[in-house]
């Protein structure tokens, strides 16, 4: 009775939302006991409810027992609380009915002991309770992530300054392989990595021995025993498989009414050949066999395909068939690389690899030796040594202590949800306190299909492994599978089933999508559907494809938001859809998140990223880090530029270039400001004595908390710094206010967080901050967000786990998936161990061993299996509107990739499988099989512009409706509207101000317009680029003058003045061009628009001569580049004085001498006169001399053009 009343309290809002009791199969998974249950709960099958009910049943059902008896063990912290809270609510609902059960007065005061926990809690329950057994001192803490990086940092640099002391030839040839540029970053990050990578095994030190044993001795018959050579053989055969199919579908469309018949024989030969190849392969013995296949398939030579023309050949068919064919031979070209080298020659390089690998395991031991004694002297650990620590309370010597027997004993049952995400130390911990043989008692819930976190190594393998044991039915367990879905509509689960069941298989995607993985309706609700949107960009579109797609994603919110109707499958009413019912999922990047916010934000529609990234670039964050980068060392000049500009100290840019112009070059700008205040002091050098006495506050005030820093603790410091300054109150007020002052709070915590650790003072937290900042340990900025805020919501795909939405875009579908992991240098595997490249450092040759080669590949696919679960995830969140965006060229050829596959008579294969390269590329593998469940729209530019023109229609209609208005209403709220709206700006005379000009513009402007229209106008706001930045400009006369300017940049003036003849100067010239276009300072281009008789002329002239005297006493600068601020009236008659203007520019050349500064411009202008080219400059040179004059606070002399067109030079003596 107490049972049935729960399980009506605790199902009543289930039974509103389905309208259903419990499956079949969820009644089985609810009511079966005394066995090891494995759930394969498929997304939206009710998995959580099912689990809490099963959890009821146990303690209230028939023979109850205590909750304090159940080990609950969930993936996250709040998934913990969530259950508990729902448990407790359940039996305080039961109490109310039945407050004389005094069973349920017991469970609902067990409750809060109830062990309903993560992995990392319970093993800190294990290490609580048992310490003693394993000598651990009982004040050990867990250590917060900065500190952990800062330790291993610390750790890493004096091991390996212990192992370059001891010079051992094995670690010198590491070392020089892996840091050939005498830096070791890279050797400590594959440390960093292996040592990681070793910790997700039960027991790392013994994992490592054994990858070191594998690659000890290393010859031919070892190698045929490894895995990976039995992977090859796999591959091998399979992949020949695949090219007989490719071959034979291609020979189909030969026999096709408009095939290209006259391929057939060619085709023919080629599947025979292929068919050979394959039987050879079923019959490999040994490396011989092996080697001598591989040869035959290195050595083929392919038959040219038939070039008769038939116009009843189609074009289409004729282009299949030979894209066909050259699938199978890039299968082969693949499969030839593997074979590159002879056997002897392999095995030498796999040697030389081992030795390598064996070199780097042994620095991790000793790296991890030595951080375990560390982290033992200052008595602390981290989450995995606490794994291991817990592990070792339960097995040793591999044997289960009294301790493991003892929980096994008392716990009833262990139940783990998300059983996929488990790895090997958490299998082993778990089943080290489950019972085995007469009361099994082990509960696993998870979903094959939702493993999305192998880059946390977690290893679905043990969830699947145990999949096809229990499959098998034997005695003591049992596999339930729950297939219906109560999540989503028909439309979209027959979608995601025509998807999946192409392209997910147990080798892509760990699992088969059988009838058992399929998803089923469990509710009935309204239609729905699913529709893939692709953006087809174009050549002359003035959007970029990444943009297109989210102004396409923008017009489909739009044309939803307040018009569509959906139903709240909750309450069964229907509600007209909002933003907050919409989602928008990216398999991730901070760029296309960040792109698609600023788009949506643009077309006013509102939106939110949930994202776990963003902290440390917080301007408050980064200012506030900034300042205490300054105390703790103010000669670092960015952070101090960034503070002495800020509210700390309040200087402007200009001041700051005065300060820098004033003092000595070459010192930090701590410096300048020190030196800034001394010359003030000097009467004759009259400096500002405004600015120095407020260098003279800043710089005192520097002192005072640099003073003060030492003395403080850190949280101290930090309020005592925002108290000062009203840091948080000047934030708050900034718009974005309420998230700044969230921003600031976090950090004031951390700074708490860090006081706790075993580091102290300033400089030791900014070290933590920064560990915590480069090895992504960001926390995300604050969220003030409220659950039912209107918003749109833009997260990750892995984020949105577990949630689910009534619309869901999945965007970027075109987004290459990132195999970056399989090109590292060092691939590791937790059966194959690890495999790196062969470095011969002496010869300077590197490559990929063979074994690395077959690792990588096992890599790539694990990871296309772990993407098309990832997809599968993001397909499951959406409940009435699923659509799939992609932005792609050629949109129709690119739905006719898989055409070959059409029909009934031909398979998906393995080869289309592990070659796709996209979400978008599974998608469209799957219409080719199934493409009536997934609806399909191509969008093109100009589609996004007549939607924008209806927009403006129907704004242009409201507009006519106001104008009738207006005929003698007295309504108030018209009168207000057009008060507004007649409103007059004040300044109209200012909108043609601009705030930043350049040179050039300025110098076109003053030109008559005859003239003028010989200029391009340059974009006034163009910044100023390095040489190395600058595009590559196309031939013509502004190439030639960048070309004369860049060789003049670069050559050696004064050098050129020793040589006695032309000949000499003309043959130095043309090998310093060589020169620098060979060093790269120079483009080819560039080299070859020089005209080497122009530059001597140049050379030999007067202004060259005064260069070169300047340059021996170090007084020649060339290519300068300034901002100069000018009063708004000097650039156009109009514009007030009291406006300022920034202009912009390069100089080509000034330099000094006794009585003043000397401006040079080099100009390759085609002019009839010196005069014509003087006015055509004068307005440029003018602006030069005003900023030389600024810079240098000396008197510019003269002003000089050299034309190379003409061969001589005018000037102007100011």
């Amino acid at each position: 009775m107490v049972c049935r009343s729960l399980r009506r309290s605790q199902t009543r809002k289930e039974r509103r939302r389905w309208n259903v009791q419990f499956t079949e199969d969820q009644k089985k998974v609810i009511e079966t006991r005394n066995k090891n249950i494995l759930v394969s709960a498929a997304a939206g099958s009710g998995k959580t409810a099912v689990l809490v009910q099963r959890i009821l049943s146990r303690i209230t059902g028939k023979d109850p027992i205590d909750i304090d008896r159940l080990l609950i063990v969930t993936f996250t912290s709040a998934a913990a609380a969530e259950m508990r809270e729902r448990i407790h609510a359940a039996l305080l609902q039961a109490q109310t009915e039945h407050p004389e059960d005094e069973n349920l007065q017991r469970q609902a005061a067990l409750i809060h002991n109830a062990q309903i926990t993560t992995i990392d809690s319970y093993c800190m329950f294990l290490l609580r309770n048992h310490f003693h057994e394993i000598d651990l001192d009982p004040s050990f803490r867990i250590g917060d992530p900065g500190e952990i990086r800062l330790l291993e940092k610390d750790v890493m640099q004096a091991v390996l300054e212990e192992a370059y002391n001891k010079a051992e030839p094995s670690f010198l040839e590491l070392a020089d392989a892996l840091s050939p540029d005498a830096k070791d970053g890279r050797l400590e990050a594959l440390v960093d990595e292996l040592y990681r990578y070793a910790d997700s095994h039960p027991w790392p030190e013994e994992w490592l021995l054994h990858c070191r044993k594998e690659l000890e001795h290393i010859t031919a018959d070892t190698l045929w025993q490894t895995q990976w050579m039995q992977y090859l053989l796999q591959r091998l055969e399979k992949t020949l498989q695949a090219a007989v199919s490719l071959a034979g579908a291609a020979q189909k469309i030969c026999e096709k009414p408009a095939g290209p018949y006259m391929y057939a024989e060619c085709l023919e030969q080629d599947e025979a050949f292929l068919q050979d190849c394959l039987a050879q392969s079923r019959h490999i013995a040994g490396i011989e066999d092996l080697y001598a296949l591989g040869e035959r398939i290195s050595k083929v030579k392919w038959s040219m395909l038939s070039r008769k023309k038939d116009e009843s050949v189609g074009e289409a068919e004729r282009q299949q068939a030979k894209d066909l064919r050259d699938s199978y031979k890039a299968l082969l070209a693949k499969l030839a690389v593997y074979f590159s080298d002879p056997a002897d020659i392999m095995l030498e390089r796999e040697q030389q690899a081992a030795a390598l690998s064996v070199a780097l395991l042994d620095l991790t031991l000793v790296y991890r030796e030595a951080l375990a004694q560390v982290k033992k002297e200052k008595n602390i650990l981290d989450f995995s040594d606490a794994e291991h620590a817990a592990l070792s309370v339960l097995i040793r010597d591999d044997e289960l202590t009294e301790t493991a027997k003892s929980y096994q004993a008392f716990y009833e049952e262990v139940m783990i949800d998300e059983y996929q995400d488990s790895n090997m130390v958490q299998e082993l911990l778990l089943s080290s306190v489950s019972r085995k043989g007469e009361k099994p008692d082990r509960f696993m819930v998870g979903d094959m299909k939702q493993s999305i976190y192998k880059f946390r190594l977690a290893r679905p393998e043990i969830f699947m492994e145990k999949y096809r044991s229990y499959q098998s039915g034997e005695e003591e367990s049992c596999l339930i599978t729950l297939k219906k879905n109560f999540r989503s509509c028909v439309e979209i689960l027959e979608s995601v089933n025509d998807v999946f069941s192409v392209i997910m298989e147990p080798e892509i995607g760990g699992i088969a999508y059988d009838a058992d993985a399929r998803l089923y309706p469990g509710l009935s609700m309204q239609p729905g559907s699913t529709e893939l949107l692709l953006y087809e960009s174009q050549e002359e579109d003035t959007l970029t494809a990444r943009e297109g797609e989210a102004y396409m994603i923008a017009e489909q919110i739009r044309a939803l938001v307040g018009r569509e109707q959906i139903e709240d499958v909750k309450t069964g009413q229907m509600h007209t859809l909002s933003y907050r019912d919409i989602v928008i999922l990216v398999r991730g990047g901070a760029s296309a998140i960040e792109q698609l916010q600023a788009v949506l934000t643009e077309e006013g529609i509102p939106v939110h990223v949930t994202s776990k990234t963003g902290y440390f670039s917080a301007m408050e964050v980064s200012l506030f880090m900034d300042f205490l980068r300054v105390c703790n060392n103010p000669y670092e000049d960015i952070p101090f530029c960034s503070v002495a500009t800020s509210l700390f100290m309040g200087f402007t840019e200009d001041e700051l270039a005065m300060i820098r112009a004033k003092t000595t070059r070459g010192r930090s700008l701590y410096e300048s400001f020190r030196e800034y205040v001394l010359l003030a002091e000097d009467p004759e050098q009259a400096e500002d004595p405004v600015l120095a006495e407020k260098i003279q506050k800043a710089l005192q005030m520097l002192t005072e908390l640099r003073e003060q820093a030492v003395t403080d603790t850190m949280p101290e410091f930090a309020q005592a710094v925002m108290r000062r300054f009203h840091y948080i109150e000047y934030m708050t007020a900034l718009p974005g206010g309420e998230q700044r002052r969230a921003n600031l709070e976090m950090l004031l915590e951390k700074t708490v967080e860090f006081e706790a650790t075993s580091y102290h003072g300033l400089f030791q937290f900014i070290r933590y901050m920064q560990q915590l900042q480069k090895y992504d340990v960001d926390f995300g900025e604050s969220s003030l967000l409220s659950e039912q805020a209107d918003v749109v919501r833009i997260m990750t795909i892995h984020k949105s786990k577990g949630l689910e939405f009534p619309v869901c875009f999945v965007a970027g579908l075109d987004r290459k998936f990132n195999l970056r992991d399989t090109t590292k240098q060092v691939l590791m595997d937790a059966d194959w161990g690890i495999a790196m490249n062969y470095i011969d450092s002496k010869r300077q040759v590197t490559g990929k061993t063979l074994h690395k080669q077959m690792l990588a590949e096992k890599l790539k696919r694990d990871s296309l299996g772990e993407e098309t679960r990832v997809l599968y995830v993001a397909m499951t969140r959406a409940k009435q509107r699923l659509y799939l965006t992609a932005a792609t060229k050629k949109a129709e050829e690119r739905l006719l990739e898989y055409a070959y596959l059409q029909g009934e008579d031909t398979a998906v294969s393995d080869y289309e499988r592990s070659s796709v390269g996209c979400f978008l590329d599974d998608i469209l593998l799957a219409r080719t099989k199934h493409a009536e469940h997934i609806g399909l729209r191509i969008v093109r530019e100009e589609n996004l512009r007549y939607q924008n023109l209806a927009a403006q229609a129907a704004q242009l209609g409201r507009k006519e409706a106001l104008e009738l208005l207006e005929q003698g209403t007295e309504d108030p709220q018209y009168e207000s509207l057009q008060e507004r709206f007649s409103y007059v700006y004040p300044h109209a005379g200012l909108q043609g101000l601009y705030t930043k000009t350049s040179v050039s513009e300025l110098k076109i402007a003053a030109m008559d317009e005859e003239v003028h229209q010989m200029f391009e106008t340059e974009d006034v706001t163009k910044p100023y680029l390095p040489a190395f930045m600058r595009e590559e400009e196309k031939s013509g006369g502004t190439a030639r003058g960048s070309a004369f300017h860049r060789l003049l940049e670069l050559l050696d003036i004064a050098a050129y003045r020793n040589y006695d003849s032309a000949a000499e100067r003309k043959k130095a010239l043309q090998q310093d061009i060589a020169s620098f276009v060979a060093q790269g300072r120079m483009s080819e281009e560039y080299g070859s628009l020089i005209d080497i008789r122009k530059i001597d002329a140049f050379l030999q002239s007067d202004v060259a001569g005064r260069m070169a005297a300047a340059q021996e006493k170090g007084l020649l600068f060339k290519e300068q580049p300034f901002v100069l601020s000018v009063a708004a009236d000097e650039v156009q008659e109009g514009f007030p004085a009291s406006e300022k203007v920034l202009v912009q520019g390069i100089i080509d050349v000034y330099f000094e001498e006794a009585d003043g500064i000397v401006i040079l411009d080099y100009k390759t202008d085609r002019v009839q006169s010196m005069e014509e080219l003087w006015n055509r400059y004068e307005t440029q040179l003018d602006y030069y001399g005003q900023a030389v004059a600024r810079l240098s606070g000396k008197p510019v002399k003269e002003k000089i053009l050299y034309s190379f067109s003409k061969l001589e030079e005018a000037s102007h003596i100011s």
